[in-house]
């Protein structure tokens, strides 16, 4: 019973992530190949499912005010709104498509109106009910179906203009065969670079632990969530600064990697 709240936010976090992956790979079903615009939202999305443990802690930690529930769904709506951008800049991009076309009409749907919803529930968190606002989010599917229902020449619309354009030169690439005496000594780089993008993975969570203990730690010191972030500040400013030197050094080895396929 004493850490009831504790073991709510855990859950709540624990779909938000849950949710986010989801969406994301729901958004990426479609998605062949990256532009440049789409890899930087795409590692500032990163961001703020990286940051999300953090500020779950930091609400736990801190004396309860409207600025942590501020925080905490202010994160998850940064998360949202970046996903979407990302759904437009694939519409936007056809090069990035796979055969089976763009993104589809209800995932825009549906993460506007979860953007909706939770700019409602971060607005009630700071007057009453804290982080229970959040349970909002479960209008978000009957919210969506209705608008589909209601606008179907909308989605007719949005279909039209992300159908898979026909191209007779598709398998001009398979036509390519590489000879034995060429590859019997090199190994497929695939497994390589996953082997990187894992690596850099861990290395962007394991740079949130610190914020995590420091927000531990200081439990029982009965700080407010402003006081806190300001005498936290330089350790917030290096997992920043240090995500940003991460995620700049997997782009320079992915634009490197991408034209390998043997090493």
């Amino acid at each position: 019973q004493m850490n009831t709240d504790l073991l709510l936010t855990f859950f709540l976090s624990y779909n938000v992530v849950a949710l986010s992956w989801i969406n994301h790979e729901r958004l990426f079903a479609s998605v062949k190949s990256f532009t440049r615009l789409l890899s930087v939202i795409n590692f500032l999305w990163l961001l703020t499912i990286t940051f999300l443990p953090a500020s779950t802690n930091i609400m736990n930690s801190a004396v309860d005010d409207a600025f942590q529930h501020f925080i905490w769904i202010g994160t998850i709506l940064i998360a949202k709104i970046l996903i979407l951008s990302m759904t437009f800049v694939v519409h936007c991009t056809p090069s990035t498509w796979n055969d089976n076309g763009g993104p589809s009409f209800s995932l825009v749907v549906s993460f506007t109106v979860t953007i909706g919803l939770l700019v409602v529930a971060m607005l009630l968190s700071m007057t009453k009910g804290g982080y229970f606002m959040l349970l909002i989010i479960v209008f978000k599917t009957p919210i969506t179906r209705f608008i589909l229902w209601k606008w179907p020449e909308l989605k007719t619309k949005w279909e039209k203009s992300t159908e898979p354009e026909t191209n007779d030169e598709t398998n001009m690439g398979e036509s390519y065969e590489r000879t034995s005496q060429h590859t019997d000594s090199l190994v497929e780089a695939e497994r390589f670079i996953g082997f990187i993008d894992a690596a850099a993975a861990i290395a962007l969570t394991l740079l949130v632990l610190p914020v995590m203990d420091a927000a531990t730690d200081s439990r029982g010191e009965n700080l407010k969530t402003l006081e806190w972030f300001q005498e936290n500040r330089e350790l917030i400013l290096s997992f920043f600064l240090s995500y940003m030197v991460v995620t700049k050094c997997w782009s320079s080895q992915d634009r490197l990697m991408r034209r390998i396929v043997y090493f």
